[in-house]
């Protein structure tokens, strides 16, 4: 897909979004729930007018964002290369900002607990399905695992985003089982998240010393 078509796609998720804060808006309290402990009590509220515009806000910055990538892009690292992959991208991440949007607004109108599970699973769905597609990326300065060793070698950005995927794929799927466990194994998903990231960043390191054991000068 040409990231032309995600981004009015995109604009269009954003409408979407506005129209059911418009069809909610009635039915919601003055004050609007917008965070929750994990086992989905509300711990933080905004007024209602904030929290029924701040998804649409986010879905249409993130894209224009992803539509400003190839203009931003220095030659050599432009995002181009592999649009497809960068359309996708952003699709999820904005269709999982709708779900997070529609799925607040019901809780605040329905005055019941925020659904942690139905979140985790949903994001789950989305490291799965960027995991799987991590390996198209190719050097860019906005989406990746952009370290020093990474930006500077094209095997090394190969290699470590790779490895990222695999990782991605099966912290998502872990994830979507423990969607379904009690609300304590969040913590655990969300270090095992941050692991399938850190490691591949370290990796980096070594499999750069390893294809340049000089230092530079």
């Amino acid at each position: 897909m040409k990231l032309r078509t995600a981004t009015f796609l995109g604009l269009a998720i954003a409408a979407l979004a506005l129209a059911v804060s418009a069809a909610f808006w009635n039915s919601l309290p003055p004050q609007v729930a917008t965070h929750f402990a994990a086992d989905g009590a509300p711990n933080g509220w905004q007024p209602r007018a904030i929290a029924s515009l701040i998804m649409p806000c986010a879905i249409v910055l993130i894209a224009l964002l992803f539509a400003a990538m190839p203009m931003l892009s220095p030659q050599g690292y432009g995002v181009r290369r592999f649009e497809p992959t960068v359309s996708l991208f952003a699709l999820a991440t904005e269709s999982v900002l709708l779900f997070m949007h529609v799925s607040m607004l019901w809780a605040a109108r329905m005055n019941r607990p925020f659904s942690i599970s139905a979140m985790m699973l949903v994001l789950s769905l989305l490291f799965t399905v960027m995991g799987a597609r991590f390996a198209d990326v190719r050097r860019n300065f906005f989406i990746g695992i952009r370290t020093p060793w990474t930006l500077a070698d094209e095997q090394v950005w190969s290699r470590t985003h790779q490895l990222a995927g695999r990782l991605l794929v099966i912290a998502g799927l872990i994830g979507i089982l423990f969607a379904f466990a009690p609300p304590a194994m969040i913590g655990a998903w969300i270090v095992l998240l941050v692991a399938a990231l850190v490691v591949p960043a370290v990796y980096s390191f070594f499999i750069y010393r390893r294809l340049h054991p000089e230092p530079a000068e």
